[in-house]
């Protein structure tokens, strides 16, 4: 009986660090597909190939990505303290969001295989 009941604390165990380890990914993942825009973006921009419509807009989606990414930064904390994460679920519902929302901004201004590499990277986090 004492193994049985070691055996399913250590199974219940193995699943939580598995839960937190793919919430924590998704929000690492959404993190490098985030940068990887930026940088591809920065380059387009400092080249003049960006029209000032378009970066007052990709401005406003990084501006939202970054409150998002801090809002999904104190949630990962206090799911780490706490344990429940009912909030930062929804924390990083809002990070997919702002980030999906950045990316598909940036990705018509690149090579098609940078675009396709961005899309599916999101997509990966989309799915963590």
């Amino acid at each position: 009986m004492k193994n049985l009941r070691t055996y399913l604390n250590l199974t219940v165990a193995c699943f939580v660090l598995a839960g937190c380890t793919s919430l924590y990914q998704g929000t690492v993942t959404f993190t490098k597909v985030v940068k990887a825009a930026q940088e591809e973006y920065a380059i387009l921009y400092n080249d003049g190939l960006v029209s000032a419509p378009l970066h007052e807009k990709v401005s406003q989606a990084h501006d939202k990505w970054r409150v998002a990414a801090g809002i999904g930064k104190r949630a990962l904390q206090k799911y780490k303290e706490t344990g429940d994460q009912s909030q930062y679920v929804a924390a990083l519902e809002g990070v997919r969001e702002a980030a999906t929302g950045f990316v598909n901004l940036v990705v018509p201004l690149l090579t098609t295989s940078k675009a396709e590499d961005l899309k599916k990277d999101l997509s990966k986090a989309t799915d963590l």
